[in-house]
């Protein structure tokens, strides 16, 4: 049985640095969803009115 070779990876620090700079944005994302969905469906209604 041949065993794949192994892969070890890890972030640069300026990806590092990309990652912690977003980590508070997906926060937010999290904590608003309901009340950004909510702004999307009643854009998504408004443009089938008006369209």
């Amino acid at each position: 049985m041949r065993v794949p070779p192994r892969l070890d990876y890890s972030l640069t620090p300026i990806r590092r640095s990309l990652a912690e700079a977003l980590a508070p944005l997906c926060a937010y994302g999290t904590e608003n969803m309901a009340e950004v969905t909510r702004v999307f469906a009643e854009r998504d209604n408004w443009q089938r009115k008006a369209g």
